[in-house]
């Protein structure tokens, strides 16, 4: 009886503190033209996230946003190179929001909202393009945690999803 317990125990703890996955966070396809721009992107260290444990699942911390950020541009093929270490252009995201907002789809359904913002600069430290997304997504499967931990995985997707593709239609002219 008492491993069960202890077991049980063990598997509530685990399953409240579902991990988040960068690899879920950056999209498959970003949609928009095409569009190669000939410079090479650093990106900086994420700025604003939290990191910790609300609402049954983690938040997105700072770490993770770099990653899946790289790995956003990466996979679009906007610019030459991306890369956390150098570059003729860095690129700095601060993620000013993030949270669970409830469910909008269903009972059973949890919502997260993230507000992040981008902005490219020369080595001068000019801003060459500057924009802010608002995005949500939510999830109705699986248990809480999980489901709080997709749904924060998809608010972040969504973000990125849409970052990519305003870099593709507004970035400046050369």
């Amino acid at each position: 009886m008492r491993r069960a317990a202890g077991s049980a125990l063990t598997a509530l703890a685990l399953g409240g503190c579902t991990l988040l996955d960068v690899g879920r966070m950056a999209p498959g396809d970003v949609g928009g033209p095409a569009r190669r721009v000939p410079l090479t992107v650093r990106v900086l260290p994420a700025a604003g996230a939290e990191g910790g444990v609300f609402g049954g699942g983690r938040m997105l911390d700072n770490d993770e946003l770099t990653a899946a950020v790289a790995d956003t541009l990466r996979k679009a093929a906007i610019f030459k190179a991306v890369s956390t270490t150098a570059g003729d252009v860095d690129l700095q995201v601060t993620l000013l929001y993030q949270d669970q907002v409830g469910s909008k789809a269903s009972a059973f359904g949890t919502t997260a909202r993230m507000l992040a913002t981008y902005r490219f600069t020369d080595r001068a430290g000019r801003v060459l393009w500057h924009e802010t997304y608002d995005t949500e997504h939510t999830h109705v499967a699986g248990s809480g945690a999980t489901r709080t931990s997709l749904s924060r995985e998809g608010a972040a997707r969504e973000n990125l999803a849409a970052f990519a593709r305003g870099v593709r239609e507004r970035w400046p002219a050369n």
